[in-house]
């Protein structure tokens, strides 16, 4: 793996099987002395900054000597750690990496060096950060950066090592936090299918988690699969029961007892039933082939946006040229300065000319009341494509009728024009 202008001396992966690159280069179980050398290694990087007294390292990685001789290996592993991470080091004291402090010994946070466990912190913040100002499209991303990290436990090959125990605990809580965040991620963005399929990982990887059993009933009803969100409750009973021998939570029961109502207190998500859904998207012509499978891959890879009345969907000149939206509900008026070009509601479509042409948007889109619309990406309409070319027959033919239906508006605007003057 080439080392770029920017890249790190040091990469360590901590997710997973240890792994450690140097330069660019991934070091081979053979370049390490001794384990405890590796060991070492491991303990230190695990928490950057965190100063290790002698005591702690003796009680992590030597218990098994004497006093005297674990202090000899602990100095001896450590002049060997130093030199192998940086081979042209002329003495200890200059490690870049592993500095010496009074109390006893830390991998420096200065250091030109990628963890792959503080990558994930750095990544999960940024991801709270846009989760708290709504930007849920961004959160995702960063979300899903951040899983990606997730490559297994931490140091899965030290199980039976006592001191990776709380670490291994902590860093497994905080990938399935980010994976639940995933899935409200996800259903924010109208995406109920990817967010329940999320709930699905986690419940596999943790089946008492009772907060993710209530996120995938109120996933499943949100996307009018009320039958389904009842049965979740009842296997989330059954765990319970089993596992732990409790019964679910008030607040389970009472998200329960609203489904059952069919009456939710809680309305900070967009509403997509399943069935209007796919009747929506078989009825534009666009997607009118397309089978319910397809229609719902469709619909998992768009997000669901909502518009005030008087909002602008699309400005013109607008370089953003990569969004494409459906009307679900509400009415948009398509404007070229004062002129009205045309007033569009649901099942339209909206932005594909320059979403076709990769040129600026030729006008404004403006919500004249509360309108729901699903945005689909550029990458997203190409894989469709890719898999249904006929897609791309229709969306011409349907671009060349519209741009003729927008030539004539403009050609009697100007004659209407001329004869004023």
């Amino acid at each position: 793996m080439a080392t770029g202008a920017n890249e790190p001396s040091l990469k360590i992966k901590l997710f997973g099987r240890f792994e450690i690159w140097r330069e660019g280069v991934l070091l081979s179980p053979q370049a390490w002395p001794q384990r405890q050398t590796q060991a070492l290694l491991k303990l230190l990087a695990s928490e950057r900054g965190k100063v290790f007294t002698q005591d702690q390292l003796i009680e992590a990685i030597f218990s098994h000597l004497d006093v005297r001789k674990a202090k000899q290996s602990l100095r001896a592993r450590l002049s060997e750690l130093r030199r192998l991470l940086e081979p042209r080091l002329q003495s200890g004291r200059d490690s870049q990496f592993i500095q010496s402090a009074r109390e006893g010994y830390f991998f420096s946070k200065d250091a030109s060096c990628r963890v792959d466990t503080d990558e994930f912190l750095a990544i999960s913040e940024m991801a709270q950060i846009s989760e708290k100002d709504e930007l849920w499209s961004e959160a995702l991303h960063h979300y899903q950066n951040a899983l990606a990290l997730y490559e297994g436990d931490f140091l899965n090959e030290d199980v039976y090592e006592e001191w990776t125990m709380p670490l291994r605990e902590k860093w497994r809580e905080l990938y399935l936090t980010a994976l639940a965040h995933t899935a409200d991620c996800h259903a924010h963005l109208g995406q109920y299918h990817l967010a329940i399929e999320r709930c699905r990982d986690l419940i596999e990887k943790a089946a008492t988690r009772e907060s993710v059993y209530r996120q995938k009933m109120l996933y499943h009803f949100l996307a009018g699969e009320r039958s389904v969100a009842i049965q979740v409750y009842q296997n989330c009973t059954q765990a319970l029961r089993e596992s732990l021998d409790v019964e679910p939570s008030s607040e389970t029961r009472k998200l329960q007892q609203e489904i059952l109502d069919e009456h939710l207190s809680r309305t900070d998500y967009p509403s997509l039933k399943k069935p209007e859904v796919l009747k929506l998207l078989k009825e534009v012509p666009l997607f009118s082939e397309l089978g319910e499978k397809e229609c719902i891959d469709l619909w998992d890879h768009c997000e669901c946006r909502e518009y005030e009345t008087g909002e602008y969907i699309i400005q013109e000149g607008d370089l953003e040229s990569a969004r494409f939206f459906l009307i679900m509900e509400g009415q948009v008026e398509v404007r070229r300065g004062n002129q009205v070009l045309v007033r569009q509601g649901k099942g339209s479509t909206i932005g594909d000319i320059a979403f076709l042409t990769k040129n600026p948007r030729s006008a404004d889109v403006v919500a004249l009341k509360k309108t729901r619309c699903l945005m689909l990406t550029q990458s997203d309409l190409r894989r469709l494509i890719h898999a249904h070319p006929e897609i791309a027959l229709k969306m011409m033919a349907d671009l060349a009728y519209r741009l003729r239906n927008t030539t004539e508006t403009l050609n009697r605007v100007s004659a209407k024009e001329g004869k004023i003057r």
